[in-house]
């Protein structure tokens, strides 16, 4: 049974030097998880380890949802890895998942301090500039709307594009590899030096990156998660392995993605931490009571009944009695047919139903920046907009009110423009003159 508590988290530090240990509550936005004290080195302190062992991740599956989901076809079986935690390529457990380096330095980035408009300027920029590259007019269509795109929407194309191009290019050869003629490909490009990369500049191409894959789902744990709300059975090879952490293409679970209304405005309809709170507490209570409950009827079913007769045995302790002994006594033929439910199986479900609300009510809030004190995106690019207006402006003041300066003879155009009447005199010696 789970108790309320305030926990410690270290997720998407801000500045300082140093992690920031406090307690804070679970629903609050914190720091980048940093681990709490020296980290052991082991076999695969420098191996991956970035993506969970297949072996090993079904069985936490499992153990998760209380049930086996899985089945078993030709390639698919359900095995244990024969090798321990610290000798396997793949992670044996959630927390010795390794984060990729790029998502690690981006989930330090102190998100209230991190130029957010730079960053949307940049993919802006590279999606213009490689325009011209673009054959497809599907693909053009689409980025004949950047001005109309905000920042999630245009950052979500350009990861599609730079995805889609990069695997393109990587299928075309090399021009200095090829002797002679050769077929144009259908995308209309023939070697890969054609094909546009959508690179950001400015050394953000990995932020881009980590920041991008938290505004949209895996596809893959989606299907995975509608096949277990609708009881159909999955194999081994229906599992991403990355699992949020180090997934490119995307989250797995609420609690990793950002609120983009909140991103772009501060403004959203998610529950406040308060609210959470609130909730938290009062299925924590009900978790009481029916723990409560369910120790009360264990207790009166295991004390050891005194009266001898019902006569020595008052009202109060006929009741008792009789409830006690409800489980106990032999059922007639008739009562056989509505079959009884023990209560102690009823409270034991309501109880894991409770468990599961407070779970999934701990994991129900999405990432908010603006807890962490990122002013929103649209407020910062106003601002942008606000600022490049006036350094225009005072430019072009300035260079209304500047005086007029004065020219030498040749930028007048004097000397080209002067004639001479008289014929060129030579004078060789002072007074002397030549003709």
């Amino acid at each position: 049974m789970q108790s309320y508590k305030t926990k410690t988290t270290y997720n998407h530090t801000s500045s300082g030097p140093g992690p920031s240990y406090t307690a804070k509550s679970r629903y609050e936005q914190t720091d980048q998880h940093q681990p709490k004290g020296p980290v052991r080195k082991t076999l695969t302190s420098d191996s991956t380890q970035n993506l969970w062992c297949r072996d090993t991740y079904w069985q936490y599956i499992v153990d998760s949802l209380g049930f086996n989901p899985f089945k078993e076809t030709n390639g698919c079986h359900l095995r244990s890895c024969n090798h321990n935690a610290e000798d396997c390529r793949g992670a044996h457990t959630l927390e010795s998942v390794k984060p990729l380096p790029h998502i690690v330095k981006f989930n330090k980035l102190d998100k209230a301090k991190f130029d957010w408009v730079k960053l949307y300027n940049c993919v802006k920029q590279t999606l213009t500039q490689d325009i011209p590259k673009v054959h497809s007019k599907e693909h053009l269509e689409y980025l004949g709307k950047l001005s109309s795109m905000n920042f999630i929407e245009l950052i979500q194309l350009w990861r599609n594009m730079a995805c889609y191009y990069n695997k393109l290019a990587k299928e075309l050869p090399e021009r200095k590899h090829v002797e002679g003629s050769i077929n144009k490909h259908s995308s209309g490009f023939t070697f890969n030096d054609e094909v546009p990369k959508f690179r950001v500049s400015d050394g953000l191409e990995d932020t881009a990156w980590a920041f991008e894959r938290l505004t949209r789902w895996c596809p893959t744990q989606i299907k995975f998660n509608k096949d277990i709300r609708e009881n159909k059975k999955v194999t081994v090879w229906d599992l991403c392995l990355a699992t949020g952490i180090n997934c490119k293409e995307g989250i797995h679970t609420i609690s990793e993605m950002i609120c983009i209304d909140n991103f772009l405005t501060g403004k959203c309809t998610c529950l406040s931490v308060q609210d959470l709170e609130v909730k938290e507490c009062q299925l924590q209570q009900e978790l009481i009571e029916l723990s409560t409950k369910l120790v009360e009827i264990v207790d009166k079913e295991s004390k050891p009944v005194k009266a001898s007769s019902s006569d020595d045995i008052d009202d109060e302790g006929l009741a008792e009695f009789a409830e006690m002994s409800e489980w106990t006594k032999p059922k007639s033929k008739r009562n056989d047919k509505k079959k009884q439910i023990d209560p102690k199986i009823q409270i034991r479900s309501e109880i894991t139903r409770v468990e599961k609300q407070i779970e999934q009510l701990v994991n129900s809030r999405s990432i908010h920046y603006t807890e962490l004190g990122m002013v929103p995106f649209n407020e910062q690019y106003t601002q942008f907009q606000e600022r490049v207006s006036a350094e225009l402006a005072e430019k072009a003041a300035a260079a209304s009110s500047a005086p007029a300066e004065s020219k030498e003879s040749w930028d007048h155009g004097l000397i080209e423009n002067a004639k001479i009447d008289k014929p060129v005199v030579k004078v060789s010696k002072l007074g002397n003159k030549k003709k």
